[in-house]
């Protein structure tokens, strides 16, 4: 190490050893849920422990019942550094896993990271100085480069406190109609105290879209929120190769169909929450139905599958019934405008009809090798 890196790591180290020392205990708790991820998991965790995993943090590795060795990885991190510490569990899912870490946390802030990507090296570094500069926020949010054939960056356009009164001018400064970094659960530190008084655990019934829920439910209760205009996660897509590449799986598109529930239900609170916010009042109709639910619709048209029932479409149906800005005139282009089709279809009100349609559409494109541009 130079000189002067390692000059810098000493401060770094002073300064954190000042926060344990004005703090008494941990600071940060880094929560990685672990399932066979035996192939990325040493990087993850090698880019955790740099230079600015200080002793006042730790970091907590939950075994989701891995069968590929991924567990005894973590024994061995657990051995040879005492800050880090593992949980083995039966097979639960993301939720469950990350449930488990918040309650094994001491940290008086918690984050996420999951076992296939990494944090930058001053990552943590940041966040200690960010939490020493404003100490009052309930959530911490920061921006996150996308690794995948090309970097993209994306980040909070300024550092700024927005307290409970400004909660929906932060939303509408921050949230975009794909989300960013107000739907993953990474990127961003929780104050342990403010979810263990409002109760905030991942739904242990979902294994899609529960970060996205999750810190939803976060926004309707805390009290402000802190927006950190740098890059402290790095998300390196299609590395588990699991769900996620694939969106037009019956899998996937069971997932979605039991999220629709718990999400229609988190809408309605946020609106009743934050009823001065443009992009929450378009939440429903934008991301619910028109990313959502379409994609449902798009796979049924262009893919043969057994979940294209009548019920299911009934059950897709009644959700599109309370979108308002669909059922109003002209509703039918409101959305992109490959949608339009399976919103004719809906606004024929048949789903026994639109099963059968479907049926037929889906073997006229796996016939000619059909598929669309986009779910």
């Amino acid at each position: 190490m130079e000189g002067g890196e390692f000059k810098k790591c000493c401060d770094c180290r002073e300064a954190a050893a000042e926060q344990v020392k004005r703090r008494g205990e941990i600071l940060i708790s880094v929560v990685v849920p672990v399932y066979n991820a035996v192939r990325t998991l040493e990087y993850t965790v090698g880019s955790i422990l740099s230079p600015s995993f200080f002793d006042s943090c730790e970091l907590i590795l939950v075994d989701d019942g891995s069968t590929d060795g991924s567990g005894e990885i973590c024994d061995r991190f657990s051995l040879v550094d005492e800050r880090i510490s593992v949980i083995h569990k039966v097979n639960g899912g993301v939720s469950s896993a990350r449930n488990a870490g918040i309650n094994a946390a001491a940290g008086h802030y918690v984050t996420f990271v999951d076992a296939d990507d990494i944090l930058p090296k001053a990552c943590l570094s940041d966040w200690i100085s960010t939490i020493s500069a404003e100490e009052t926020a309930d959530i911490y949010i920061g921006g996150y480069r996308l690794l995948s054939g090309s970097v993209v960056a994306e980040a909070p356009a300024q550092n700024r406190l927005y307290s409970r009164g400004e909660l929906s001018e932060f939303i509408d400064d921050n949230l975009s109609d794909d989300g960013s970094y107000l739907r993953p659960v990474w990127g961003k530190l929780f104050r342990k105290s403010f979810l263990d008084e409002s109760a905030l655990v991942f739904d242990g019934a979902l294994s899609y879209g529960e970060d996205m829920l999750f810190l939803f439910r976060c926004l309707i209760c805390c009290r402000s929120v802190m927006t950190v205009s740098r890059c402290v996660y790095v998300y390196r897509s299609g590395m588990s190769g699991g769900l996620s590449s694939d969106l037009s799986s019956d899998r996937h598109l069971m997932r979605i169909m039991l999220l629709l529930g718990s999400y229609s239900e988190t809408i309605h609170a946020m609106e009743a929450a934050f009823p001065q916010s443009e992009k929450v009042s378009l939440l429903y109709h934008r991301d619910l139905v028109g990313r959502l639910i379409c994609r449902i619709l798009t796979v049924f048209a262009t893919r043969r599958t057994g979940l294209c029932t009548s019920d299911n479409i009934s059950r897709l149906y009644h959700y599109m019934r309370a979108d308002a800005l669909l059922n109003r005139a002209g509703g039918i282009f409101s959305l992109r405008r490959g949608q339009v089709p399976n919103l004719i279809l809906y606004r024929l009100s048949s789903p026994r009809f639109s099963a059968s349609f479907y049926k037929v559409s889906a073997a006229v494109c796996e016939t000619f090798r059909i598929r669309p541009k986009r779910y």
